[in-house]
């Protein structure tokens, strides 16, 4: 960032004054209150004292116009290569200053090259003192720029825009529209960052969605899950090489039009190292803590086939125990 006070001041043809000079330079005070015009030359730099009093002076700085104030600097400098300083500086006497106020009732019309900002927070109050100058100094948790803007406010960048800061916080009263050919939301340099949604209702629209979990997945406090899937075609896959585990404190109902087949491989050996079904006896186990176990088909038969029975049943055979047992 450049620093205004310590600009070296040139000749417009990119060489630098001998001695060098910058544009913070404090002019010596006269010794009377009022000077005539008057001119120094040393080589080929020349100064023409244009105006001098007691507390402005007036020059021509080798072709460089310089309106300085001769107690603090500050005031204006045009050099003969185009540059325009505008220098501000603390008021004498610890009076309020060191502002630059434009008014504008007509507005701005601005057209420049590059353009590079730099604002300081002040501890003090914008507008009713002195704070600190410098940037070690300055009072971080105050406003540093603030703008205020009746009216619409674009902007177009041909290029790349990038926001940086400690927090950003985009606040829009009625609508917050975020579009773009592609849509990035990182959490954390790495990904690894907390993201958090809170919304009244959350509405989706996607054609294809796709989640990777390297952890774990936890829904608490839906009233009501449903998943609505019109087209034939749509299907539900559910495949883990862990455990799956459903609980449900009201009825369990499975509807389906096609056929159905539930296969188990009846591992002994629990799979993962820490089983979800402690009494491993049973490939299948079906219980009915209160009511009866109904099996019933309304077209064709039932076939239940073994190869053997868990207490002392021959191999091959079938046991069912029961105090009624109705075989037709």
């Amino acid at each position: 960032m450049a620093d205004f006070d310590n600009v070296l001041v040139s000749d417009g043809q990119l060489d630098f004054v001998t001695p060098p000079r910058t544009a913070g330079d404090v002019l010596q005070t006269p010794t009377s209150a009022d000077e005539e015009e008057s001119t120094f030359t040393s080589g080929e730099h020349k100064v023409v004292t244009l105006v001098n009093n007691h507390n402005y002076k007036i020059f021509d700085d080798a072709g460089n116009l310089e309106i300085r104030n001769k107690t603090e600097g500050f005031g204006i400098h045009i050099g003969k290569n185009g540059d325009i300083f505008l220098l501000s500086g603390s008021a004498p006497n610890g009076q309020l200053g060191g502002r630059v106020c434009i008014n504008a009732q007509k507005g701005q019309i601005v057209k420049s090259g590059p353009i590079i900002t730099e604002c300081s927070s002040d501890p003090q109050n914008q507008v009713q003192g002195e704070g600190s100058t410098t940037t070690s100094g300055a009072g971080k948790n105050e406003i540093a720029r603030s703008d205020v803007n009746y009216g619409n406010w674009w902007t177009e960048t041909h290029g790349e825009l990038r926001l940086k800061a400690t927090n950003i916080v985009i606040d829009a009263t009625d609508t917050l529209t975020l579009m773009g050919g592609t849509v990035n939301i990182q959490a954390g340099p790495n990904g690894g960052g907390d993201m958090q949604i809170t919304a009244g209702n959350l509405t989706e629209t996607i054609a294809t969605r796709q989640g990777k979990y390297s952890s774990s997945v936890t829904t608490e406090g839906a009233a009501e899950t449903t998943d609505i899937k019109i087209d034939p075609r749509a299907s539900v896959n559910f495949v883990t090489s862990g455990h799956m585990n459903v609980k449900a404190l009201g009825d369990f109902k499975l509807n389906a039009l096609g056929v159905g087949n539930v296969s188990l491989g009846g591992n002994v050996a629990p799979i993962g190292g820490v089983p979800l079904v402690k009494n491993r006896t049973a490939g299948l186990a079906i219980g009915v803590k209160i009511g009866n176990l109904a099996l019933s088909t309304k077209a064709g038969g039932v076939a239940i086939s073994a190869a053997a029975l868990f207490d002392k049943v021959t191999p091959g055979a079938v046991s069912l125990k029961g105090k009624p047992i109705f075989l037709n």
